[in-house]
């Protein structure tokens, strides 16, 4: 008992852990795990999943998250969703909090970075999973160029089986994996085209992420052109490379948002028109993620809201793109592609959405295919 109780006086450190150990887990549960600050935007779509087959889920998640209002208005049905911020990498290590998560038929990481620092398979020998039955527990992948070098068949198999991918393509020339679209948001539908022409940018201001000097490219061509009629709305944390001072030159069409909380991020997207992808086909890094083995969560925001992306198209058709659901450009044309945006009438807007449309239902289908037989069901 007195083990028990130093436990206890141990978990009580950790704001929010003990209403999750002491909370009854109703039948048919699903944890999901998102062990990191980021990643918010992947949970919903995944949470929604396990809603459509039918699953009660808790969701646990840092304080950061919790904080962002990650499921506000986007769940299909919150009364079966219950939401735990923790201190994850203290609560994981405890005894009795392993207790509690084995009363749950599946465990779902939505991303395993803050587990393992080097080798993700040591996922299933020496970390949070060594008291755990192998087969309940999976994760999505986020980062699979450090698996390019896999060959042994014991150690794929141990990582393989367990893993989902967020887009739909091969990582290696012999690692080929289901995928999950984390697109699956409630109450999504085409919307009209505004007046003003409303344009996002929205993730890390990175240049491995996307080229935010194009920004710059596209609002001195604008105002060349005399073309004063957008907006552009630019969300998201600061990288290694912060946004330009001359974008101070343009603030009446121009809002900066820094790092808003997820719900924050679901209302811009939803007044927006068209979001921008910014990939640089003269980025040798972009070529070699964006074609390979990650996604853009520009990507998922466009498909999940129904909202075209503009992209170059050496990166669009290895994502599904194409002109019936997209604004594609080749090579320096993206300033003439966003000018075109700005005049699509409102009825070939409303036909690309339905395009867009089309391929969101159909990823979703495929995703709720693979995900069940993923866990078996």
């Amino acid at each position: 008992m007195t083990d028990l109780l130093t436990i206890r006086d141990k978990l009580l450190r950790y704001h929010g852990i003990m209403p999750m150990i002491e909370s009854d887990v109703p039948d048919k549960s699903v944890l999901v795990i998102e062990p990191t600050n980021w990643h918010g935007e992947v949970i919903p779509p995944v949470v929604n999943y396990f809603l459509k087959m039918g699953f009660h889920v808790d969701v646990v998640v840092s304080d950061k998250n919790y904080t962002n209002d990650l499921l506000k208005n986007v769940l299909l049905n919150e009364h079966r969703v219950r939401i735990f911020h923790l201190f994850l990498p203290a609560a994981l290590s405890d005894e009795l909090f392993r207790c509690n998560m084995r009363r749950y038929k599946y465990i779902f990481l939505t991303s395993t970075d803050d587990f393992t620092g080097v080798y993700y398979p040591k996922l299933f020998k020496d970390n949070f999973c060594s008291k755990f039955t192998k087969n309940n527990i999976f994760f999505i992948e986020h980062q699979w160029e450090r698996f390019k070098t896999l060959t042994l068949p014991k150690e794929r198999k141990g990582f393989l089986s367990h893993a989902v991918a967020l887009h739909k393509f091969p990582y290696s020339k012999n690692i080929s994996v289901p995928y999950i679209s984390p697109t699956l948001y409630s109450n999504t539908k085409i919307s009209k085209k505004n007046k003003q022409t409303h344009f996002l940018v929205a993730g890390r201001f990175d240049a491995k992420c996307r080229d935010m000097s194009l920004l710059l490219r596209i609002l001195e061509k604008l105002n060349k052109s005399g073309v004063t009629d957008f907006h552009l709305n630019i969300v998201g944390r600061v990288g290694q490379e912060e946004l330009s001072p001359e974008f101070v030159k343009y603030s009446n069409n121009v809002s900066i948002w820094g790092d808003v909380t997820n719900a924050q991020l679901y209302e811009i997207v939803k007044k927006s028109d068209f979001i921008l992808a910014l990939l640089s086909e003269k980025n040798k890094q972009h070529i070699s993620d964006y074609t390979t083995n990650k996604t853009s969560g520009s990507f998922g925001l466009s498909v999940g809201f129904v909202k075209p992306v503009i992209v170059n198209d050496f990166f669009a058709a290895k994502h599904g793109f194409s002109e019936e659901n997209a604004v594609l450009y080749k090579n320096d044309e993206l300033e003439n592609a966003v000018i075109s945006a700005i005049k699509l009438s409102r009825r070939n807007y409303k036909r690309i959405c339905k395009g867009l449309l089309k391929k969101k239902q159909k990823q979703e289908e495929e995703s709720l295919i693979n995900l069940r037989t993923l866990i078996n069901i």
